[in-house]
């Protein structure tokens, strides 16, 4: 039996070393658009701001160890462009060297991965905001550039937007001194938490009224009882709004 997997890393390798645990005898063919078999995503943060220096420290497999261990043929940097069911085959293209061919199958696996959104916000097109899926994309994302809002030079303020890997990525940028705020509604109450640094933050209603003016907060949580409502939490040139009900 030959089986084949379009998409390897955490869905695609898993499958494929489960498959060779229940059957010794099959032809596995794993087809990765990226370059790489495994890595570890939750470093990914580290490897952007410098903590891990080299990316060979992300690589917890290899397309030569995964198949001297599992026999699996791992081609990376290979991408799947169509499925022929009728005939069992698929449309592959070697991204390295431009050659496109068919594969045939007996069993297919579809383990595509997804593709990372980013939230409905103006500004969002912009050329410093950037996603973070993949050990390839991580090459492509300089700490230096990542702005959500631009500054006079280098970084003040930045925006996460990082489910899953959100305290990755505040411990990675605290390596590098950068100072970061959030601010959020919990129990009916403001929630700031401030980073490493003090911080100067100011909280205005929408209908104009002060309730905190350019207040130096310390490191840790501070929690504010304000009334129900849309406040304006603002720290330099970066400003966030925040619904406490």
């Amino acid at each position: 039996m030959k089986v084949v997997i379009i998409g390897g890393v955490a869905g695609g390798a898993t499958a494929a070393a489960r498959l060779r645990r229940l059957d010794e005898q099959a032809e596995i063919v794993v087809f990765e658009r990226s370059g790489y078999v495994s890595y570890a995503n939750c470093g990914l943060p580290y490897y952007i701001g410098g903590v891990i220096e080299a990316p060979e420290s992300l690589t917890l497999q290899t397309p030569e160890s995964f198949f001297d261990r599992f026999r699996v043929d791992m081609r990376v940097r290979h991408e799947v462009t169509a499925l022929h069911p009728d005939r069992k085959t698929v449309s592959v293209k070697n991204l390295e060297t431009g050659e496109e061919f068919e594969e045939g199958y007996d069993k297919l696996i579809l383990s595509p991965g997804a593709r990372p959104t980013q939230p409905r916000l103006p500004g969002v097109g912009l050329g410093k905001v950037f996603t973070l899926r993949t050990g390839d994309m991580v090459r492509h994302v300089p700490v230096e550039e990542i702005l959500f809002f631009e500054t006079a030079s280098a970084p003040h303020h930045i925006f996460l937007h990082t489910p899953g890997s959100r305290m990755d990525f505040l411990g990675s940028l605290n390596e590098l001194e950068y100072h970061q705020w959030d601010a959020y509604s919990r129990d009916g109450r403001l929630i700031i938490e401030i980073g490493d640094n003090e911080t100067e933050v100011s909280v205005y209603g929408v209908d104009g009224m002060t309730w905190l003016s350019g207040e130096v907060l310390t490191p840790g949580e501070h929690t504010f009882d304000l009334p129900k409502g849309l406040f304006i939490v603002v720290s330099g040139d970066f400003a966030r709004r925040v619904l406490v009900k």
